[in-house]
């Protein structure tokens, strides 16, 4: 009969794991061996745990007597790259229970609660943590504050944002680029440009998620003078085109009107996404050059929802209602689904133009 294996086997099986009945299987064993009781397989479980089910995570996570900040980390963690509604606690309410513990939280701990607090933001759990990371010093570390700005923007707080922005003692680009996304996203654009002109006289040199924003500012408002300027210092500075820069490059100047231009840049990028793809087809169909949109999507190399989407759009409202049909029925060979956007936006051009009933019955 072979001989048990050891605890270091044991812990080794973390790392092949693939699914949560493996992981309810190696947890059932080391209850039996006794390896469970120790800290750092309890680590390892909560950890994969909080990977597969954050509320598995939790209900481990309750059971421990004195949990480490290791493991409130961890599980603060996995609640900020959840839907807060599937979430059984409130991450605030695992922050309060750590705040009356005898364990310190650190700049991890505030930049995974923050986050954890921006998909469903309310702006007395955000004053709450401000004033802790203050009363903890921690307001001279940049990536929280970054984080804090992006909170309040998201909770509709420009000025807050703006505020705890300009107390900040020599701002690096992470939050400079946090208060210029915000105001972007809260539909300041003027505001986002001035700000960024600012930082081009006194902050730090911008990187390319700096520009990606900017570049999306400068579409919104046609300002292609920006925009250029935008794209010369790339050029200049040789910073890396990748998919999220060089669509933000292609979107800007198709919003000024420059469909030409966009598509050089589409044909110049080094590594074309699926999110590339759809992208100019939008801005082709925006514009009304349909036989282009047309073209591109019979190109694409792999589609998806999206790219149906689009173009079944694209097509219904520019009145080629016969041929949005013969699509949708394409997409149900693919195994697609229409969005219910899409259902909306295209239903009554179809049905006004056409006598044939589009079932719905499909939708997403």
């Amino acid at each position: 009969m072979p001989p048990p294996p050891s605890n270091h086997t044991i812990l080794s099986l973390f790392d092949f794991l693939s699914t949560l009945k493996q992981l309810h299987q190696l947890h059932a064993h080391g209850i039996i061996n006794g390896t469970a009781k120790t800290q750092y397989f309890s680590s390892k479980l909560l950890a994969s745990y909080a990977s597969y089910d954050p509320n598995q995570a939790h209900s481990l996570f309750s059971l421990i007597e004195a949990p480490s900040l290791f493991t409130y980390n961890t599980l603060i963690k996995s609640f900020s790259s959840s839907n807060p509604s599937s979430l059984t606690i409130h991450p605030f309410c695992l922050y309060k229970q750590l705040r009356h513990s005898s364990v310190s939280p650190d700049s991890h701990t505030l930049t995974f609660m923050i986050k954890a607090l921006a998909s469903n933001p309310k702006l007395k759990d955000g004053n709450s943590i401000h004033s802790h990371l203050i009363r903890s010093g921690f307001d001279s570390n940049q990536f929280v504050m970054s984080s804090l700005i992006k909170l309040y923007t998201k909770g509709g707080s420009i000025v807050s944002a703006r505020q705890i922005f300009d107390e900040m003692n020599q701002p690096e680009i992470v939050a400079w680029t946090a208060m210029i996304n915000g105001y972007l996203t809260q539909g300041e654009l003027n505001e986002a440009l001035a700000l960024f002109k600012r930082m081009c006289m006194v902050g730090p040199e911008p990187d390319s998620v700096t520009l990606t924003v900017v570049l999306s500012v400068c579409g919104k408002l046609g300002d292609l003078g920006v925009g250029m300027q935008v794209h010369s210092f790339i050029e200049k500075h040789v910073i890396e085109r990748d998919s999220f820069l060089g669509n933000s490059l292609m979107i800007m100047y198709a919003e000024c009107g420059f469909l030409d231009i966009a598509h050089k840049v589409f044909d110049e990028m080094p590594r074309r996404t699926v999110v590339c793809f759809n992208s100019i087809i939008s801005q082709y169909l925006k514009h009304g050059e349909v036989e282009m949109a047309r073209d591109i999507f019979g190109k694409m190399p792999l589609r998806d929802v999206v790219s149906w989407n689009t173009m079944l759009t694209g097509l219904a409202q520019t009145g080629h209602s016969q041929e949005a049909l013969t699509l949708y029925r394409e997409m149900g060979t693919f195994g697609m689904r229409p969005t219910k956007m899409f259902c909306v936006m295209a239903y009554s051009p179809l049905s006004y133009r056409t006598e044939t009933t589009l079932d719905l019955s499909q939708k997403a």
